[in-house]
Formats: structure tokens, sequence, C-alpha cells
């Protein structure tokens, strides 16, 4: 059991910006959270690290009760990751991965009205809008729009057809009974946002969700012959969903119940099956 205050940390390497917005959050939240040194039993690893895998790796060990992985790049292959979450199990250490838009508190709550309300889903449609000078790698939109998909509806299960050249990419896919079609464009937007709709017979969901870093709402409404349920809104960052999920996951649970890098090792291979075939 995690007692307050708890004593916080980032592995290194870390960039400057990353170390300013963990410490930014770790002040907003309610609970007591400190900077502590290299043994803290609370560690943040900076996912847009070229090498977070092995940072990762680096801090899972007997005594580290939780690891937050922020924002992990595309690259690592799928059984590295397994390898780490394996690792993590058997240390009991938790590890809460955090990403762009899935972390969004407003995501979890319609997964569970969808689960609900919208039963016979036949059609999952998403697009991801990015900046037009967006210079990152495509994989990595792909990954967070895939752990997206996995958050609200589900993980992707096939993968029927994939392309992608400078402006965008288009992929056809398959999630159980479902046909899956997403997308990515680039667009008037300052930060990257995704949009996903699931269609029934007798009802659909919408969402439409912004960029982790900012604590803009996401909005999403359940449509059925009743007319439009708008879920409620909340105004907080995926840094801070995140921070509370695995605060949560050190005092109350398991290591073994947190499936995050499970997950993630499994949409790792679905990406680069969607990429594999891409030439940049």
């Amino acid at each position: 059991m995690m007692t307050a205050p708890a004593a916080v940390t980032i592995a290194q390497p870390a960039g400057a910006d990353f170390i300013r917005s963990q410490r930014a959050v770790w002040a907003s939240l309610p609970m007591s959270l400190t900077a502590g040194s290299d043994e803290a039993p609370m560690i943040a690893v900076d996912g847009q690290s070229p090498a977070w895998l092995e940072t990762l790796a680096g801090v899972i060990r007997p005594g580290v009760a939780g690891v937050l992985l922020v924002r992990p790049a595309a690259g690592p292959p799928a059984r590295d990751i397994r390898a780490a979450a394996e690792a993590a199990a058997s240390a009991g250490t938790a590890v809460v991965v955090e990403t762009a838009w899935a972390s969004n508190p407003a995501v979890a709550q319609l997964a569970r009205a969808i689960a609900g309300r919208l039963p016979d889903i036949t059609l999952i449609d998403s697009v991801a809008r990015v900046p037009g000078d967006h210079r990152g790698a495509w994989a990595d939109i792909v990954l967070d729009q895939v752990i997206l998909l996995r958050a609200v509806t589900g993980p992707l299960d096939a993968v029927r057809f994939a392309a992608q050249d400078v402006h965008g990419y288009t992929v056809d896919g398959v999630r159980g009974a479902s046909t899956v079609a997403m997308a990515a464009v680039r667009s008037a937007v300052s930060t990257p946002i995704a949009r996903l709709a699931a269609y029934g017979a007798t009802a659909e969901a919408h969402l439409l969700v912004p960029a982790g870093s900012t604590a803009a709402p996401a909005a999403a409404c359940i449509v059925d012959r009743a007319g439009a349920t708008v879920q409620p809104t909340w105004y907080e960052t995926a840094s801070r969903t995140s921070w509370r999920r695995l605060i949560r996951a050190v005092s109350e649970t398991s290591a073994e119940s947190v499936l995050d890098l499970p997950d993630l090792a499994d949409d790792t291979e679905v990406v680069a099956a969607i990429t594999g075939s891409w030439r940049t």
C-alpha cells in the first residue's frame, strides 16, 4: 500500500520540456507527490525518447511500485514490449501507458456507455487530423489511433488494406463483426485531434478528442431512438488522468491487473502490419 506523500522521479534520458511538464502535473494533483531520488517508488518514462523501451526495462525492479510510460513512440518490436510486461509482473511494478487520445477521461466513460447501449456495432470510422507542418512519423499517429480504437470499442483484429503518402494514410480493417475505417489527414489544426464514430442498427456513438497535452474537453455522445445523450464533460489532461490511474494501481491493485503494456504489445503488432508495406 502506497502512503502519502509519495516520492516520484523521472527516468533519464528525458528532455527539459518533459521534466517541466511532469513536475507541473505533480504540483497540480490534489494528492501529495514530491520529486524524489532515483529510488523513488514511482517513475515517469519519456516515451518520445528513442530508447524508451530500454529506459523502461531499466527502471522495472522490485521496490518500484509504479511506472508511467508517457506517449510511447512506435518502433520497438512487440516481443520486446511483452518481455518488459513480463518483467513488470514479476517485479510487482504496475506500468500505466499514457497516450495522446485514449488517456482522455471521456474515453473510458464513453466505452462503458457503448458497452451498454450499442451492442451491435457494424461500422467504426476514425479520422486523425494533424497540423499541416506535422513532421513526426505516421506510425506514431497510427499507434495512438489504434490504441484509441481499443479503448473505445476493442482492439483491431485484422488489417485488409493500408496506404500512405505524405498527406496522410488510410486503413481498412476488421474488429469482430465490424468494419473499421481509419485515416489521417493534414489539416488546419494546432495539435492532433482524433474523431471516432461507431454505428449500429439502433444507435451510434461519436467522440472527438483533442491532444492529450491540453485540458480542453473531449466531446462524446450516443444517439439512439430516444435522441442524443451527451456524455458529461471532463476538463482534465491525459497526464493528470494517467497519474491518477497509476496511483490507484499502486494503492489498490496488483501489477498483474494493469494490462497497458501487454495491450501496447498487441497494438504494436497491428501497427507493424499496417505500416509494413508502406514506402517512405
